[in-house]
């Protein structure tokens, strides 16, 4: 039980409901509720938040007056009082948001709330989120209560079996980096939207990372004439060739040339669409290659959590696509192709001495080929190569190592 005390402005209990109207009764008379009110500015007022009622002692004389009240307004007289000095029990009634209170106190949201449901924290209160408007209730808690329990929240469990399971790290085979779960399906679960496993999730980020790091698909991605060039079928092309044409002529009305630029367009975006097609089953194929997705794994069960692709895309940021003097169109059995490849012949790392004494071995890896066409002119195949450059210290002369000083006591640096 929770009994809040506090002495506030008599006008701050109207806009709640909390007035003379809540004690003499809906069908009170003007005059009445005037004689209610007379001579008071200020007024005692208690809260049981067990019994549900809410008290008033208007002369101050110890002469209480009690209703029940509902559990809005219940919420309401809590915050107000909390916010004009009220005591709860005889203590502060201070309240504070659940996110400062994990800050404040080193704590994780999922420990708080757990202590509110096991009754540990019996003076918290939900309210309306006061950041987003349709955002899940914001809690308050009682910052004296939350002091006096401290050790026992803290010795609540920091995270549950689901958020655990979320934040499981797996390892790349290939570069050793960390791959986890990203914070967007875990944010669309806190919006009430239908959130993938964490199965299902680890399995995105897997090939979102071999997308990134272990395919030329940044690189390629960036270059929209080719883009255009190698992802486009004839008819496709054509069009958008027509397009680049009519915008470049000139004479066109603003309205008409709004519409050529958003056909081309949409043409774009099928090219980019199918662009990220194939370097998502290419890095499909690497992962699975490295044992990290098992062997039915599909590029649909990808896009079921990461979302569409192309002109389905319409929330995701995607540049425009800029003409370009001509738009090279090619057969479909032209598109890029990943080949795989086998090193039969390497060369040794080179080994430079720097001007300043420093000594360093430097040596490249092939990650990937890419077959992109045919030169149109002599008909020689071309070839996408991506590298990686290791570079490793043989010798360094003393005078050149420095250290940093060390950082002032209470900063963020090491």
């Amino acid at each position: 039980m929770t009994v809040y005390e506090a002495t506030v402005n008599a006008k701050s209990l109207t806009p709640l409901g909390a007035g003379a109207k809540l004690f003499l009764g809906p069908s009170a008379s003007k005059g009445e509720i005037r004689k209610w009110w007379r001579g008071i500015n200020t007024i005692r007022v208690r809260l049981d938040t067990e019994a549900m009622a809410f008290c008033v002692d208007r002369a101050g004389a110890g002469k209480w007056e009690c209703v029940t009240v509902g559990g809005d307004l219940m919420r309401s007289l809590v915050v107000l009082l909390a916010h004009r000095g009220a005591t709860a029990n005889g203590r502060s009634a201070a309240l504070i948001y659940k996110s400062t209170a994990a800050k404040r106190y080193g704590l994780t949201p999922y420990q708080i709330e757990q202590a509110v449901e096991s009754g540990l924290l019996r003076s918290a209160v939900r309210v309306k989120n006061p950041y987003h408007r349709t955002g899940p209730p914001a809690l308050l808690i009682e910052e004296a209560e939350l002091v006096e329990r401290l050790e026992a929240v803290r010795a609540l469990p920091r995270r549950s079996e689901a958020e655990r399971e979320w934040r499981r790290v797996v390892r790349c085979p290939v570069c050793g980096g960390a791959i986890r779960p990203t914070r967007g399906p875990a944010a669309r679960a806190r919006r009430g939207a239908a959130a993938p496993a964490p199965g299902e999730a680890r399995g995105a980020a897997v090939v979102s990372h071999f997308l990134h790091l272990h395919t030329a698909y940044d690189d390629v991605r960036q270059d929209q004439r080719f883009v255009m060039h190698h992802y486009l079928t004839l008819e496709e092309g054509a069009r958008a060739m027509q397009l680049e044409d009519l915008l470049k002529g000139g004479g066109l009305s603003r309205h008409e040339e709004r519409d050529l630029v958003v056909e081309l367009n949409e043409l774009w975006y099928r090219a980019l669409a199918r662009m990220e097609r194939a370097f998502v089953e290419e890095a499909i194929a690497r992962a699975k290659e490295a044992g990290l997705l098992p062997p039915d794994y599909t590029a649909g069960r990808y896009y079921t959590v990461a979302g569409p692709s192309g002109p389905e895309r319409r929330g995701r940021p995607l540049s425009l696509y800029k003409p370009v003097r001509h738009v090279v169109v090619m057969a479909e059995e032209e598109f890029p192709k990943v080949l795989s490849f086998d090193v039969v012949k390497g060369c040794d790392a080179f080994e430079l001495k720097l001007e300043d004494g420093s000594l360093l071995r430097v040596r490249v890896e092939p990650n990937s080929v890419t077959r992109m066409g045919n030169d149109p002119n002599t008909g020689v195949p071309m070839y996408w190569v991506t590298v990686g450059v290791i570079v490793t210290l043989l010798k360094i002369p003393r005078e050149l190592m420095r250290k940093s000083a060390p950082a002032p006591a209470g900063t963020a640096y090491r």
